[in-house]
């Protein structure tokens, strides 16, 4: 459906990943559910965590982000 040239959760989900995997954040589980993502997962930094967020808020048709992300105890 063409809705507003909004993103499906599908394309969300996939631009998220690879601009997660472009910026090397790794073992993150992300779910989107109307536009509404939720970041699960453990990552190596607080870096990282943030970043994540940001990555995700900024993707098109993302509406609002729960980061729920870990930080590795080293």
């Amino acid at each position: 459906g063409a809705n507003g040239g909004m993103l499906g959760d599908t394309a969300i989900l996939t631009s998220i990943k690879s601009q997660f995997a472009t910026n090397g954040i790794f073992g993150t589980n992300v779910d989107v559910k109307n536009g509404e993502v939720t970041i699960t997962g453990e990552v190596d930094n607080a870096l990282e965590k943030s970043k994540a967020e940001e990555i995700a808020r900024k993707t098109s048709g993302v509406k609002s982000v729960k980061n729920q992300l870990t930080i590795k105890r080293k």
